[in-house]
This record gives C-alpha cells, structure tokens and sequence, in this order.
C-alpha cells in the first residue's frame, strides 16, 4: 500500500500584502512524487491555473528546490525541481514561494505519513485535496466577478458566451451536476478534460441517467470529431461505445491520464511509465538512479511497462495552434501571437505576450492540458491500451 503525506499549507501572503483570514488546505500526498508535482498541486489547491511561473521550496535545513521559466540548471546547492519530497518527516514544517511578481506565499508542515487505504480509506497516487477553509484570493487581484468566472462579450455586441468553469466540471458528481457544468459553456479547449468526467459518469452508472448522458454524448462528440486533435478519434470512439452499450475494448485500463500528463519531461525525466496490467504510473526520472533516493527506485525492465515520451516539438506547435485558434476572436492579439514566437527566445515572449492579455491565460493553460491528455490517450491507444477514467 502507497505511504502518503498529510500536508497543511496556508496562503499566508500575496499581491504585497498579509491575508488575515488567511485560507488553508489539507493536500495528501504519495510520499515518492517530485516537488515539480507538489507546485501543481498546491497551486490547483488554491484555484490557480496560471501554473508557469517561478517557484521556490525553502526546506527544513534551508536547501532549496527551484523551479525557472528558462529550464536554466540550477546554481550549486539548489536542488532541481524533480527532487523527490521523501525526506520529509513528520512535524518538519517548510515553505512554498510562487510568482515572485506576486509574492505568493505558503507556510507548509507535514502532519502525519500514513498508509493511505488505512488512513483515508483508498489508494492515493496523486496529491488529493482532503479538506480546507477560509476564502481564496483571485490570482491575479481582480475585483470583477466576472473575470472570476471567465467571461468574454464579443465584441459584436452579441451574446456573452460563458467559458467553462472547470472547478465546477472537476466537482460534479452526478450526471445533472455534469450538465450543469456544462449548461452552455464553449468547451473548445476542454473536450478531453469534459470527455474524462462524461466517461466517469458512464461508467459509474451506466443504466442510470442515461437519457442525459446520452445528451451531453451526442453533443460532445460532434464537437471532438469536428476538433480533430490528437486522441479525439479515440475518445470520440470511446464515448460512442459506452453510450450504445458496446463492451469495453479488451485493453481497457483504469489510468489517471492526468498523472502521465504531469509526468517531468525534459533530459533524464522523460514522461511517464505505465503498467499495461495495473494502471500503475511511474514518473521516468524514478527509474533512474541518481535521480532519487535507492529504495524509491522503480524496476521498469519488463513488458508490461509502457514508455509513454513527451513530443520534443509538442510545446512549440501547441503555441502555433493557439495563435490559430485565436484568430477567430481577436486577430490583432494572434498576430502578436505568431510574431512572439519567431526565433530564439520564444516561450519566453509567448508567455509575455498572454499575461499582458489576461483574459487568454486560463484558456492557455486549459488549452495545454487538453492538448497534453490527448497526445497520452493518443499514445497510449497505439500500445494496445484504452484508457478509462482512475
């Protein structure tokens, strides 16, 4: 059974000032995932999806676990972001520092380091939000709620077409709270993450709903095969199949897609290794030693494991995409777009270019994680495997 970590992390500062009430949550934690998953986390943790900005770990000895927009190598004595956190005992408090531009601060402690099937009642393999209070500040200090529901008019005057809300979409937890997340959104950049949760509910209750299931089906798969980016074939066949009743594939697995999507890629901690039997995700840089601690490494010689490698030129072509996409609604800002990314320097100049146009950051990055969990379902489909939700 996989040991887990209890960790308390309260946002005690940002945007220049001390939070008085100040919000915490309680994050469990698989004691073995890096500190790069550990950021995700706890920037999720607190309802922030611009997740690309530099953050430190100041540890218990004072060492730190640094993360740069450059992907530069760390100066001596900075630990790299695919640190593993086990070393961490309990009690040992640290602390997270995110965006220096907005000074983001979190005080974290480790409470307790439990099986988590004994303490919590299931196998945790990613960082889980148990509980948590106190209200969380907008990310970006905005006081118009409608920038907090992310809202675009047109500028034709025409209707207000209503953007996701994918805190909503992760919560639902029966097919009417699905389609109320829905309702009406533009789900363009989110089909696959929709499509993960409208797979759930299937599969969860499959002669249950039905007659909303099969709605929100017929809808969904229109705009995936419309869509056409990499693994919508595939999901579009999948929900197609569980909606007539057809038997699951004979490779279909439980896998969290998203771990494999969160997986570091980079030179020693390429992606993600998948177990065609279990479903078990392994990030690469566990399977190399020097890389983490002895009895942390993982045996991944055999055939049963997938190799599951991020696409070298994924990043760039994702950033072209966007640009394409975003012609339609605002030519003037995908021309910047375009120009952002010609030469050296480019992922630096495109992620100048979104911040400076606020309204396009959450869709960037729900654009990307879309994009990233299509190339794993793609990859996975080509092994002989069908992913179903974990």
């Amino acid at each position: 059974m996989a040991r887990c970590k209890l960790i308390r992390v309260q946002l005690v500062s940002g945007l220049g000032q001390r939070l008085d009430p100040s919000p915490v949550r309680l994050i469990v934690v698989p004691r073995r995932i890096p500190y790069a998953q550990l950021a995700i986390a706890i920037n999720h943790a607190f309802a922030r999806w611009d997740v690309d900005q530099p953050w430190t770990f100041t540890l218990p000895d004072r060492s730190q676990v640094t993360h740069s927009l450059d992907g530069a190598t760390p100066l001596p004595g900075i630990l790299p972001p695919s640190t593993s956190i086990g070393p961490l005992s309990d009690h040992q408090e640290f602390t997270f520092d995110y965006d220096p531009q907005r000074g983001w601060r979190h005080e974290c402690r480790v409470l307790v380091t439990r099986e988590s099937v004994q303490e919590w009642g299931r196998e945790i393999t990613e960082p889980t939000v148990i509980d948590g209070w106190g209200p969380i500040p907008d990310p970006f200090g905005r006081d118009d709620p409608l920038d907090r529901v992310a809202r675009l008019a047109p500028e034709d005057g025409g209707p207000e077409v209503a953007r996701l809300d994918l805190g909503a979409l992760r919560m639902a937890q029966t097919p009417a709270d699905l389609a109320a997340a829905i309702g009406s959104a533009d789900v363009t950049f989110a089909l696959q993450q929709v499509g993960l949760r409208l797979l759930a509910m299937w599969l969860d209750d499959r002669d249950g709903a039905a007659e909303v299931l099969g709605d929100l089906t017929s809808r969904l798969t229109t705009q995936i095969q419309e869509r056409e980016w990499y693994g919508d074939d595939e999901l579009a066949a999948l929900l197609t199949l569980v909606r007539d009743g057809g038997a699951l594939p004979e490779g279909a697995l439980a896998i969290d897609l998203q771990e494999v999507a969160d997986a570091p890629g980079g030179e020693g901690e390429d992606g993600a290794y998948v177990n065609r039997h279990t479903g078990e995700v392994v990030p690469a840089f566990l399977t190399e030693p020097g890389m983490t601690m002895d009895d942390e490494l993982v045996d991944v010689d055999g055939p049963e494991w997938v190799h599951v490698v991020p696409d070298g030129r994924s990043e760039y072509r994702d950033m072209e995409v966007f640009a394409a996409w975003v012609e339609d609604e605002d030519p003037r800002f995908a021309d910047l777009l375009r120009r952002s990314i010609q030469g050296r320097g480019a992922f630096r100049r495109f992620r100048d270019e979104l911040h400076q146009q606020g309204e396009w950051v959450d869709r960037w990055h729900c654009f990307v994680e879309d994009r990233t969990l299509g190339r794993v379902r793609r990859d996975l489909t080509w092994e002989g495997i069908t992913p179903l939700p974990a």
